[in-house]
């Protein structure tokens, strides 16, 4: 099948490079070591190249379950040490650590299972990151229209794309994501995704799903650097809820513990009854 006509020009494809490469040159607020989460997808190793391409010292971070080297975790690691940079895998507790998700809630206002679940391993690990600056790929999906509510009802036109985008990015970002950077605030770091940007907000906008999806998805980011040819064999990556990280498994025994009061069988609401009983003290 002939994608020809949908995909970008190269004009288009430097254009966002060179977004890129100055939004990325704005985040790292003139610091030279910066850390990154780093996971097996596109999202995090384009940023990664683009440090690179600035010359910046990068230390990667991710993490594990006891005993669950995910293949996000892998992959990781093979693109931090293809590109020599330093990685640094933190393994987080065997059981849920309940303290982080009780901050969590009381903290940073997390209610619902998905910032929950997302932003732990985030707030488990920040004591672990030495650099002040941390990049993130935070955000990118909701650009390309890849989660399952905007492939179902937003994905078949222009209007219904950029419709989508208006309503997930409020000021070029994410309510998670403030949160995310809310718990870097906490621990003295400031935490940065491109993606959360104006000028990568205004390139993506009036692009379609086929204009950014095909011949693959998020094809853009794989063009925009010549040195993700590189590392294409190894490019995995899963929702962090999802895949064979164990997250989800995690947080389910949860339900079988004595803070389920209400014998709920979803996680979910679990999770709104402890956010209700810490707000009502």
């Amino acid at each position: 099948m002939d994608y020809t006509r949908d995909m970008l020009s190269n004009q288009q494809i430097g254009d966002l490079r060179d977004r890129f490469l100055s939004q990325l040159k704005l985040d790292c607020q003139d610091e030279n070591e910066i850390g990154l989460y780093l996971s097996g997808g596109i999202d995090s190793c384009a940023v990664l190249l683009g440090l690179l391409a600035l010359n910046k010292e990068v230390t990667a971070y991710t993490f594990s379950l006891p005993g669950k080297l995910s293949t996000d975790f892998r992959t990781a690691q093979k693109v931090a040490e293809k590109f020599n940079c330093k990685f640094v895998g933190v393994e987080l507790w065997q059981n849920v650590n309940l303290s982080i998700v009780y901050k969590l809630m009381k903290t940073f206002q997390c209610r619902k299972k998905t910032d929950i679940e997302c932003l732990y391993p985030f707030l488990a690990t920040m004591p672990h990151v030495k650099e002040r600056v941390v990049l993130t790929g935070y955000e990118s999906d909701d650009h390309f229209l890849l989660n399952r509510q905007a492939m179902t009802h937003y994905k078949k036109t222009l209007e219904l794309n950029q419709a989508y985008r208006r309503s997930i990015f409020q000021n070029y970002s994410t309510l998670q994501f403030e949160k995310l950077k809310e718990i870097g605030l906490s621990h003295g770091k400031s935490i940065q995704s491109p993606y959360c940007s104006k000028p990568i907000y205004d390139f993506f906008y009036d692009k379609t799903w086929n204009d950014l999806n095909k011949p693959k998805r998020k094809y853009p980011l794989i063009q925009m650097f010549d040195q993700m040819s590189l590392i294409g064999d190894l490019l995995y990556h899963s929702n962090l809820q999802m895949g064979d990280s164990g997250l989800r498994e995690h947080f389910a025994v949860l339900l079988n513990s004595s803070i389920n009061k209400n014998n709920r069988s979803r996680v979910m609401d679990l999770y709104r009854d402890l956010f209700n009983e810490i707000r009502d003290g």
